[in-house]
């Protein structure tokens, strides 16, 4: 009895599809969801050939730094005819580092995670710790 191979090749249409599909993504200024819709493939089909194809991910990769080009373009132009909007959009997003936030951003270091560690109380400052509570209890319903 000879082996029967079950595995299903890919089909020609989707073939064509996913060697052009970088110019529907560029197409689509790298809206991923768009894209596929033109397309007629699935968001989950994309992310798959992604996942399993390097020289399609490189591909999109491509296309998204181009859009991303193509957008700071669009800011630049905005920024050189004084638009106030895009130029404190662009101090907030481009230069953090001198100190345009609008909150703080905290990070252990070197842009990692913050470190912390437990340690256990001592009894005398865990007693200390219970009568303060207590006595605020009392305090707080008297008020």
């Amino acid at each position: 009895m000879r082996d029967i191979d079950y595995t299903v090749a890919p089909s020609p249409y989707k073939q064509t599809v996913k060697e052009g599909f970088h110019e529907v993504l560029k197409d689509c200024h790298g809206l991923v969801t768009i894209a596929c819709k033109k397309a007629n493939i699935a968001n989950q089909t994309y992310y798959r050939w992604r996942e399993q194809d390097e020289s399609f991910a490189k591909q999109c990769d491509e296309v998204m730094n181009d859009v991303g080009d193509f957008v700071e373009n669009k800011l630049i132009t905005r920024i050189d005819k004084e638009d106030t909007t895009a130029i404190i959009f662009y101090c907030k997003t481009k230069l953090k580092h001198r100190g345009y936030v609008e909150r703080i951003e905290q990070t252990g270091a070197n842009g990692g995670a913050i470190k912390t560690e437990t340690k256990q109380v001592d009894p005398t400052d865990q007693e200390i710790l219970d009568r303060y509570y207590m006595q605020r209890k009392k305090e707080e319903a008297n008020e």
